[in-house]
């Protein structure tokens, strides 16, 4: 025999191909490859060599002349071309001993079966007709389905698929659920991706791996999810009278493919019908059981049950983890039973017994379940298979041991192919092997010995697969026939078959086409830039990456929001370059500029917000006010229905602009609501009869909530300032005269995104956990605020959720500490309630979780909650565990004549408020890491005044009365504040106890602290020239300005310049050149 020298490919359609045998760096002919010989053996031996004589001689045949022809096939002058491509000849001998069997019939449903099962390279030998195969038995998967087959799963999904494909009539997916815990009656059990891809029989492709309480239920309604029935069963998932597995007589076939650890060891179903019904309505079981015994079991009839025992000796019996095929038929008088070895040798099924006792009644509804029963006991399924399952079948008639998928691969018509791959492609034996059925110019044996579908003319011998790659190339590449022409493993942006075609490594994601020799991807080039004018240091995005930078990296060269963050700050570098660029900027120089947390625009949201909502981080727009206007867009829509407004417009004609009534709260199209009297009433806002508190020094937190927009400030003593309202928040929310403006949380409400307000933005990790005080030493507390209830408290709401107060809430079970709400009728806890409840839940790390709560006034009671009105609200705690009346809840209305609060529950709460860092919030719940949660309970009204303070505040010591107003000295002062501050009433407006220059009247109505000289009335100017000064709403300053301090020379810039919550802020529009001085004044 001659060695073979390795033939090189000629150029190809899709441009030149490089021989897959030809060394790294040679340079792969464009010329038909040279006359050459073939010989074959009587030993089948094959080889290639060239002969120089224009020839291609076979041993004991005479010689023939031969040409390659412009398709580049081996084609004889004289006889039927052979079907040998030429960049598919062998690279060396290929030698098969006499009386060996061709490789086992392929999988013809899994692609990489059939292109790995068979040798590729094995056509150029055999195929023209020189070599011939041996005939064998084997075992194969059905290739397609008959009019009697109803479902048929192969099983074939890759692993993390959830469905099966039914190959058969009935057409509906098989869905991979967990069964435990049951999901009731006719509910969706929740699917899983833990029962397919799992490496089946060699030529079966994948199986399904079915155990614990895992199943495959038949989607019957074909919607995506599996119902079981209920006693009926009654569900959208049933079958009616088992209608598509029987058939005449009630004739069926049931089989599987089965490889299980044991059969001794409790009831393994295979297929099964079972569900919730009475004995008589159950279905059938087809199973081994824990005897040893293959069984199927007509529930409701008699005898219970068929069994067969199955051999555990001889050539079927039953070896551990080792493929059987299974089947149960019944062609109306005869249950037949077959237990099968799984091997190449078997031509036919093993029956191992009969049943003709048995009474087989299919006349009820039923669910159809794989691997395990559809019956509830605890959880769906208790009888799971406990090993792997496979080519499910079910017929409607009994079929014959030859008919199920083992075969005796003889060759009746003796045309040199096999019976059982001309009956699996063609039909019937009507192909010869000469013949060419699909017209791929490949012979019916080529096909056959090479594996390749000669129903597929892009299936053919060196491409059996049909992807346009060569197979020599893929297995040189991957290892297997798996990719396909179109993908791209390396994500260089060229697919495998430019790659092939270019002779680049498509592993390598720096091995690429470049034709332009400019160190990009030329796929990557026209993908982003439709032509290859880009450069390697080019930066079309301007986020200081380079093209280069971008294709290693997989980002965008043309979006600048594509790029990294290179110093985890939380904003991606190509939007700080967009925004903050300084020319002679590097990378690294800009990042450092910025933070995620950072504000450089004032505006209250962050430099990471900003990014995420897509507003301009270095002006006033912001999410809330996206035409940066100063007015929020979501009082503009409530008030003008459009975004047109502006800032100093006044439709109402009062005295406020737009910008002064958001911020105070008022009415701007109504010329009655003012800023200094919201309601309208006739009353200055700062003579109404409630007042906001001062914080005293057992004040922990105050939130006054008039900043119209995030973030919150906190004026108690440990400060926690609310940075966060998302988009369904509202913080412009008119409240209670002369409490300014307060929270609506009311959108969203039973979604998992309603309103709230938070201290930091919500998220499923600890990132928002808040470390806050909100208990003094020995644990005592109270948390209060004031509400309006904008609900029917008689009436269940819609949606039912409970209505957040303020909240210490946690995704972790054990920073849970407290919810404070009010529960309306048909709420948690309050369904059969007539009235709204008040609620305090002691959640103790969701241990010993303890709610205390009493029904709210109703009708006729001086407090009973009715819809429009305002209520103070209170819970207090006097740090005693368990001790009698330790905790008490208030609940009273806002009216000028009560002088204290009005307490509805007293009780004893067990345990105090665990110390934890939770998702802290106003107005709604903090909890969103868990399925079927989130900030889903939000307040039907609106929320303000927020307290919480380190003692049991008594009923004396909240909003009313002479806790607020009094002043009995009628020196201007509350005595209440007076006794808070100085111990006692003897100070006076005008005096300053703290010589800190601001005098005690004015410390009191600006909210600061009397006897803290660090504590004043005080402007300071920053760098761009904005003056700030302590302030509360409510209030009016005159601004003025001077270039010479000169008396007379004081201009007026702003008569009255309403005051905000905190900080007060004002930029001259116009100021002088040189030297200026400005002069804030309280007005009276």
């Amino acid at each position: 025999m001659v060695p073979c020298k390795r033939l090189h490919a000629v150029s190809h359609e899709r441009g030149m191909r490089r021989d897959p045998f030809l060394p790294t760096g040679a340079e792969s002919p464009t010329r038909p490859i040279p006359p050459c010989s073939l010989t074959a053996s009587v030993d089948l031996a094959v080889s290639l060599a060239e002969s120089g004589s224009g020839t291609l001689r076979c041993r004991g045949k005479r010689p023939s002349h031969f040409r390659v022809n412009r398709r580049h096939l081996i084609e004889s002058r004289d006889a039927a071309p052979l079907v040998c491509p030429v960049s598919r000849i062998p690279p060396c001998h290929r030698t098969i001993p006499r009386g060996t069997a061709p490789p086992e019939k392929p999988d013809p449903k899994n692609p990489t079966e059939m292109k790995t099962r068979r040798n590729p390279f094995m056509a150029a030998a055999i195929g023209s007709s020189l070599i011939s195969p041996v005939l064998h038995a084997g075992v194969a998967p059905y290739a397609s389905a008959d009019a009697d087959t109803t479902y048929l799963y192969h099983f074939s999904e890759a692993s993390g698929a959830s469905s099966a494909a039914n190959g058969a009539s009935a057409g509906r997916a098989a869905l991979s659920v967990d069964g435990n815990p049951y999901a009731g009656d006719a509910v969706d059990q929740p699917l899983i991706t833990t029962v397919l891809g799992y490496p089946g029989l060699s030529g079966f492709g994948n199986a399904a791996y079915v155990i614990s309480d895992s199943c495959l239920g038949v989607d019957a309604d074909g919607n995506g999810a599996f119902r079981p029935g209920d006693a009926g069963p009654v569900g959208p998932d049933q079958m009616a009278d088992h209608s598509t597995i029987y058939g005449t007589n009630n004739a069926f076939t049931l089989e599987a493919m089965i490889s299980i650890s044991s059969i001794t060891s409790g009831n393994r179903e295979i297929i099964c019908t079972d569900h919730n019904g009475a004995a008589a309505d159950r279905g059938f079981q087809f199973r081994v059981n824990g005897l040893g015994q293959l069984e199927f079991n007509a529930i409701g009839t008699t005898p219970v049950a068929a069994t067969v025992p199955i051999p555990t000796t001889g050539t079927h019996g039953f070896v551990a983890d080792q493929w059987f095929h299974v089947a149960v038929t019944y062609d109306g008088t005869t249950l037949r039973f077959y237990w099968t070895k799984v091997d190449a040798s078997v031509t036919a099924a093993n029956e191992i017994g009969t049943n003709t006792v048995e009474t087989v009644e299919l006349a009820d509804d039923a669910i159809l379940v794989l691997g395990n029963e559809g019956r509830s006991t605890g959880g769906l399924g208790g009888e799971p298979l406990g090993g792997l399952l496979d080519e499910v079948r079910i017929s409607k008639v009994a079929r014959t041991p030859s008919q199920f998928i083992f075969f005796n691969d003889g060759d009746t018509d003796t045309d040199g192919l096999p019976d059982g791959w001309e009956i699996a492609n063609f039909g019937d034996l009507s192909q010869t092997a000469a013949g060419d059925f699909d017209f791929d110019t490949f012979s019916n044996l080529a096909e056959y010995n090479a594996g390749s579908d000669p129903d597929d003319p892009n299936s053919k011998p060196g491409d059996i697969d049909a992807d346009e790659l060569a197979d020599a190339w893929e297995i040189n590449n991957f290892g297997d026939l798996s990719r396909t022409g179109g993908q791209d493993p390396d994500a260089d942006f060229s697919t495998n078959e430019e790659e092939e075609t270019a002779g680049t490594d498509p592993n390598t994601k720096a091995s690429f086409p470049d034709t332009d020799n400019d160190g990009l991807s030329d796929g990557w080039e026209l993908f982003y830039f439709f032509g290859l004018s880009a450069t390697a240091n080019g930066d079309p995005d301007g986020d200081l990456y380079t093209n280069e930078e971008e294709f290693n990296v997989a980002t965008d060269p043309t979006l600048y929001l594509s790029s990294l963050d290179d110093d985890s700050d939380g904003l991606v570098d190509g939007w700080e370059a967009h925004y903050f660029f300084v020319p002679g900027d590097t990378r690294y120089t800009l990042i450092e500029r910025q933070s995620g947390t950072g504000d450089p625009d004032g505006d209250g949201y962050t430099n990471e917000q900003e990014e995420t909502a897509g507003t301009n981080p270095t002006t006033l727009q912001k999410q809330t006010d996206m035409d940066a206007d100063g007015l929020i867009d979501t009082w503009e829509m409530f008030y003008f229905s459009d975004l047109d407004e502006v800032a100093s417009g006044n439709p109402d004609g009062d005295s406020g602009t737009n910008l002064q009534e958001q911020n105070a709260g008022s009415n701007p199209t109504s010329a009655a609501s003012k800023i200094d009297d919201i309601d309208g009433d006739g009353i200055l806002d700062v003579s109404e009869a409630f007042k906001p508190y001062t914080s005293d020094s057992h004040t922990l937190h105050l939130w006054h909530l008039d900043e119209v927009d995030q973030p919150a400030h906190d004026t108690g003593s440990s400060p926690v300032t609310m940075t966060t309202l998302n988009a369904n928040g509202r913080l412009w929310e008119p409240s209670l005269a002369g409490f300014a403006t307060g929270l609506n949380t009311s959108a969203g409400r039973g979604t998992a995104n309603g309103g709230v307000l938070s201290a930091l933005p919500l998220s499923n990790s600890i990132s928002d956990d808040t470390t806050i005080t909100y208990a003094g030493a020995e644990g005592a507390f109270t948390f209060e605020g004031i509400v309006r209830v904008d609900f029917d408290p008689t009436v269940a709401t819609v949606p039912v959720n409970a209505m957040q107060i303020v909240t210490g809430e946690s995704e972790a079970a054990g920073n849970r500490v407290w919810q404070f709400r009010l529960v309306p009728v048909g709420g948690p806890g309050n369904t059969a309630g007539a009235t709204p409840r008040l609620e305090f839940i002691n959640l103790h790390g969701d241990v010993n979780i303890q709610p205390l709560s009493a029904a709210l006034p109703t009708s006729g009671d001086p407090d009973a909650i009715v819809q429009g009105g305002w209520y103070h609200v209170a819970v207090t705690y006097n740090g005693a565990e368990a001790t009698a009346d330790n905790l008490k809840l208030y609940w009273t209305r806002l009216d000028p004549s009560r002088t204290e609060a009005n307490e509805v529950f007293t009780g004893q709460m067990t345990n105090d408020l665990i110390t934890s860092a939770p998702d802290f919030t106003i107005g709604n719940e903090g909890r969103d890491g868990t399925p079927a949660t989130g900030s889903t309970d939000g307040f039907a009204g609106v929320v303000d005044e927020i307290r919480i303070s380190d003692i049991a505040r008594t009923p004396a010591q909240f909003l009313f009365g002479a806790s607020t107003g009094g002043d009995t000295d009628a020196d201007g002062l509350p005595d209440a504040w007076e006794t808070t501050y100085f111990g006692n009433l003897g100070q006076t407006a005008t005096g300053d106890q703290d010589s800190d220059g601001t005098n005690n009247l004015a410390e009191y109505r600006l909210g600061l602290i009397p006897n803290n000289g660090s504590s004043r009335f005080a402007a300071t100017r920053s760098s761009s020239g904005q003056l700030q000064w302590p302030s509360v709403t409510g209030v009016t300053f005159k601004i003025e300005r001077s270039t010479t301090l000169a008396a007379g020379s004081w201009q007026v810039l702003e008569n009255a310049f309403p005051g905000t919550a905190v900080t007060a802020a004002y930029t001259d529009p116009a100021p002088p050149a040189g030297k200026a001085f400005y002069k804030v004044t309280l007005n009276p």
